[in-house]
């Protein structure tokens, strides 16, 4: 009985030796452990789609009447009324260039008698009128660089008026009356030389003016747009539309404009109706616009839909803008990046262990907005002394470790 309880003691003292020696084995081995870290920063997301599509706009064509030299009084993208007088036609080339020269000495005249009103200026007026300068200088530029002539000759008339005023603000010139005197004699002159134009072309509608014709505007209309079939799109994606005859341009009849495209149908969980998006039609407009979705069209045994967008905004560039490649961004996420190697559980909890400083672990609860795969975007939830914040040094393997616990 004696040997019976000594060997049982003896076993319960082997059975205590090789927990501690396990316990001191699991402290040893997570104190010596090297844990890999990564620095809490701010990142964003977006959920885009790029596909291709194409505009349909409310569009009513111009036709040339006749063969003489045209002079606009209306650039693409301005908004017109009815009965607007469009277009001056001359039967020569010098007419067309004095009538040219007399809107532009007009402009001028008109913008010096608004300066001469000014009544001198102040320090902030002056650093305005820089700053004015600058932004129309560096438009100079950017059109320069672009190649494109458009608008170089509004930019001019901007930059003249611009200076002209900051010359007042600085008192530099007394007045412009020599030179308001010499644009008066010219436009005296200029008009009996111009004579009267042998036509006027008014618009026939309101709306917005462009002067490119492209050929698809009866081809891509918005009456078509409620009954569109999948494979409709396609064979008028396809079309290669030829312009017939000559034309002085075309009015978009509507501020709403429509963009078409077709998206396979795994991805049309983003598109319903009346959502809002971000169109960017990259190197065609080098802007992006916000629309809306007008109408969804699902087809049986079809792995795409249809995807109606509205649009409103105007200008020369979205204008021209026909058949195009599009990206598509339904919402940016922003949120502090976190590795999914450091996602851990304390008590059914997901969050993560951070460093602190004197080596001190703390577990920070974390609620995440975005699952990007390797990596979470994710933002800080509880006190503000235990919420995640940026720069924390997050623990990647953190396994085994407790809040409060500290590494030596």
């Amino acid at each position: 009985m004696k040997k019976d309880s000594i060997r049982r003691n003896l076993a319960v003292v082997g059975a205590g030796i090789l927990l501690l020696s396990y316990v001191a084995y699991q402290v040893l081995r997570i104190n010596n452990k090297t844990f890999e870290t990564q620095t809490a920063e701010y990142d964003s997301v977006s959920e885009t789609i790029r596909t291709e599509g194409f505009a349909v706009r409310d569009e009513l064509t111009i036709p040339l009447m006749g063969d003489g030299v045209l002079v606009y009084n209306y650039d693409s993208g301005d908004k017109v009324g009815i009965k607007s007088e469009l277009v001056y036609e001359y039967d020569s080339e010098e007419a067309a260039q004095n009538k040219q020269r007399m809107d532009e000495m007009s402009i001028e005249l008109e913008n010096l008698m608004t300066i001469q009103d000014m009544q001198g200026g102040g320090s902030s007026n002056l650093e305005l009128l820089s700053n004015q300068i600058n932004e129309k200088a560096n438009s100079l530029i950017d059109l320069t660089d672009s190649r494109v002539t458009e608008g170089l000759s509004s930019i001019k008339e901007d930059l003249t008026f611009l200076f002209n005023k900051k010359q007042v603000a600085l008192r530099e010139g007394d007045s412009f009356e020599k030179r308001m005197t010499y644009l008066e004699n010219q436009l005296a002159y200029l008009e009996e030389s111009a004579g009267e134009p042998t036509r006027i072309l008014t618009t026939p509608a309101e709306g917005y003016f462009s002067k490119v014709v492209d050929g698809y505007e009866n081809l891509y209309t918005v009456e078509g747009l409620d009954g569109i079939t999948l494979q409709d799109f396609d064979t008028l994606f396809g079309m290669e539309a030829s312009r017939q005859g000559d034309y002085v341009g075309k009015i978009v009849k509507n501020q709403n404009w429509y963009f078409v495209v077709a998206i396979d149908n795994k991805n049309m969980e983003p598109f319903q109706t009346n959502t809002y998006a971000t169109l960017d039609f990259g190197f065609a407009t080098g802007e992006t616009i916000d629309a809306q979705i007008h109408k969804t069209l699902f087809f049986d045994e079809e792995d795409r839909s249809i995807v109606i967008f509205r649009c409103k905004d105007i200008d020369e560039d979205l204008l021209r803008l026909r058949r195009q490649s599009v990206d598509i961004t339904f919402r940016t996420y922003s949120g502090l990046k976190v590795s999914r190697e450091a996602l851990c559980y304390e008590q059914s909890i997901i969050g993560v262990y951070v460093l602190e400083r004197d080596a001190i672990v703390r577990f920070k609860p974390i609620s995440i907005i975005r699952n990007q795969g390797s990596y979470v975007l994710c933002e800080g939830i509880g006190e503000d002394n235990n919420c995640l914040k940026r720069f924390d040094e997050v623990i990647l393997n953190g396994g085994n470790l407790e809040d409060g616990q500290k590494i030596k």
